[in-house]
């Protein structure tokens, strides 16, 4: 009889290891020169252990034996299994504070992306694949189950969609729908979690929660850093670096939240620049994740000196800089507001970088529009001070699931988190105002989920952004509820308008479990997933009096992922294709936007326009000329 179990650890596996009696400053981080993999075997009732470093058997003891367990559990081995990593020659030395520069910066290439740590659920893992606000709150036994059974469902209706296209036939409705209902009385049947948390009634078909499904407390807490040197490795096929931050089980504790402010502190001081000896020095107070984090960005050279390139970036009062994708940054009365922030990490590729960290002016408060992940978006959240008021969208806590992105923000450090609804105002600056208006659409499952538009005001002038909202599934929207009439009423001519011409449509079931919450007689049917095509945008304008339509959240610069920006690459790609697929062309809307008595402007980084006013320029934050401002 024979069996067998392989442990096996990757060189990226590094402890930072201080020696006793040795300063700080002379602390020397050792890690794997190559993989390393234990074999442990039963051959006739005895156990054979056996250690490989790369290509290489190791001679084990059993200190090197009990050096490498600790290893592999993230331990740090005591002084005799220090001596016998060492003498059996498996570690390689790695840059120390020796060998930093008298003052550094995080590298504005490095890539970090701060994710939820997954949850073990027999012998797998869960993570939320909906939109975080959302799953991070669900139990792991619940949200595996609804994942799972909407995966089930998503291919029974895939199988479906080809049987009916064989035959020529679109997929009827009822029988689908049978086969649907089928498939989930036996995931019920066989399934604890749904049971508990679900009603399931066949006459007619629904699933009605009877629990609450959310929690108040982060289930999946965000301990983990995935790590990439530059962006575009990640389209060359390099895997990222994958750091656990805190290796425990379970959901969010108050150490996670001191971790997430330690390893905040120490991104906002590198993001600045900071001298190196202040920074050592601070280090030790930190929390011990935070510590490890900047071992490993050491580790892996991320850490420079800090360039002398960069300027703080401010614009005159009364006017908004478009920043990329929905992200703005406007100056209300002297005072500096962001809206949406998502700032990528630069490249060595690029030709036109994004905004850095350090170059952002001081802000009076940021604005999200709704919660999905380009709103939301935490690796750039991580990265700003947490002691700014920041605003996002009332929801209605009645409803079963429901995106607490608030408690998302209060997990990432912020104080001051703050909820809008549609008609409340935040006075901002000297004489200006942000308004929170109606937002419609993008909601595919109809689950009520709340977003705002918001009416940026300055001295009597307005602009508004309208973002990624549009018709919603029962026509609903800006236009026809009277919302934009009632807008104008109240501010006169709104100019420019921000808004997207994404004409996204889909059928119910193909979009996240989040569709089992819905009413099952439309899970097969068309939804829309911000659909605001030419006519919609032309009536927009026309409603609002806007001379300007702003188009903008698709990326609009090389430095968004694919398939994230769909206006002007400056190398177009055949793959948007597919995704663009019956869409109104560029031409089309502005055709039908110009016969509304408005013209578009394709929006990009670092364009400028004032409230009330249109496009009056370009100024990049990298240097140039300042932008004219009459």
């Amino acid at each position: 009889m024979e069996r067998s179990h392989r442990l096996v650890i990757p060189n990226a596996a590094v402890i930072p290891i201080p020696f006793p009696s040795i300063p700080l400053r002379t602390t020397a981080l050792l890690g794997l020169k190559e993989k390393l993999r234990i074999e442990t075997q039963e051959i006739a009732g005895r156990l054979y252990t056996r250690a490989f470093i790369g290509s290489r058997e190791l001679r084990l003891s059993i200190g090197l034996l009990s050096a490498l367990s600790s290893l592999s559990l993230g331990r740090l081995p005591d002084d005799l299994g220090l001596r016998e990593l060492l003498s059996a020659g498996v570690l390689q030395n790695l840059p120390s504070e020796h060998d930093l520069p008298r003052q550094i910066a995080l590298d504005p290439c490095a890539v970090l992306d701060f994710i939820p740590q997954p949850q073990r659920l027999r012998g797998h893992s869960v993570i939320p694949e909906a939109s975080l606000p959302i799953g991070l709150l669900i139990p792991p036994e619940l949200l595996d189950a609804l994942q799972r059974l909407s995966a089930q469902l998503r291919l029974a209706y895939r199988h479906m969609v080809n049987a009916a296209l064989s035959r020529q036939q679109l997929v009827p409705i009822p029988q689908a729908l049978h086969v649907l209902s089928a498939l989930c009385q036996e995931a019920f049947a066989s399934s604890p979690a749904l049971s508990q948390a679900f009603d399931l009634q066949l006459h007619p078909f629904a699933l009605t929660p009877k629990i609450p499904l959310q929690t108040q407390t982060i289930q999946y807490p965000l301990r983990v850093v995935r790590m990439l040197a530059d962006r575009q490795q990640e389209s060359q096929g390099k895997a990222h670096h994958s750091l656990t931050l805190r290796n425990v089980e379970g959901p969010s504790t108050d150490a996670d939240l001191t971790m997430i402010k330690s390893c905040a502190e120490l991104l906002l001081m590198l993001d600045q620049g900071c001298e190196t000896e202040t920074l050592l020095r601070r280090l030790p107070q930190l929390d011990p994740a935070a510590r490890t984090l900047f071992h490993s960005l050491m580790m892996e050279g991320m850490l420079i000196p800090p360039s002398s390139e960069r300027t703080q970036l401010t614009l005159p009062s009364g006017t908004v800089m478009h920043l990329g994708h929905a992200t703005l940054l406007g100056n209300l009365g002297g005072a500096h507001i962001l809206i949406d922030p998502w700032f990528p990490a630069a490249s060595r590729s690029d030709s036109e970088r994004p905004l850095a960290y350090s170059q952002l002016p001081p802000l009076a408060a940021i604005f999200i529009t709704h919660h999905h992940w380009d709103h939301v978006h935490i690796p750039t959240l991580m990265r700003l001070d947490r002691s700014t008021p920041i605003y996002i969208p009332h929801q209605d806590l009645n409803q079963p699931l429901v995106p607490r992105t608030d408690l998302l923000l209060e997990q990432l450090g912020f104080a001051r988190v703050h909820t809008l609804t549609p008609g409340q105002s935040v006075a901002i600056g000297d004489g200006g105002s942000v308004y929170a208006a109606p937002f419609y659409g993008e909601d595919p499952t109809r689950l009520g989920y709340k977003g705002c538009c918001y009416v940026l005001v300055q001295q009597g002038q307005a602009a508004l952004v309208h973002v990624d909202s549009g018709p919603d599934l029962s026509g609903l929207s800006t236009v026809t509820s009277g919302t934009g009439a009632a807008l104008r009423s109240q501010f006169g001519a709104l100019s420019p308008v921000f808004a997207t011409r994404r004409q996204e449509r889909g059928i119910m079931i193909e979009h996240t479990w989040e569709f089992l919450l819905a009413d099952p007689a439309q899970w097969l049917l068309p939804t829309e997933n911000c659909c605001t095509g030419a006519q919609f945008l032309a009536d927009l304008c026309r409603c609002v009096g806007a001379p300007l339509l702003a188009l903008y959240s698709e990326g609009g610069a090389d430095f968004y992922p694919d398939g994230t920006d769909f206006l002007r690459r400056p190398k177009s790609s055949a793959r948007t294709l597919p995704h663009e697929f019956l869409w109104d062309d560029l031409g089309t809307i502005s055709a039908a936007v110009l016969r509304s008595g408005s013209r578009i402007h394709m929006s990009a980084p670092y364009h400028c326009f004032r409230i009330g006013g249109g496009f009056i320029g370009s100024q990049s934050p990298h240097g140039g000329t300042p932008l004219p401002i009459d």
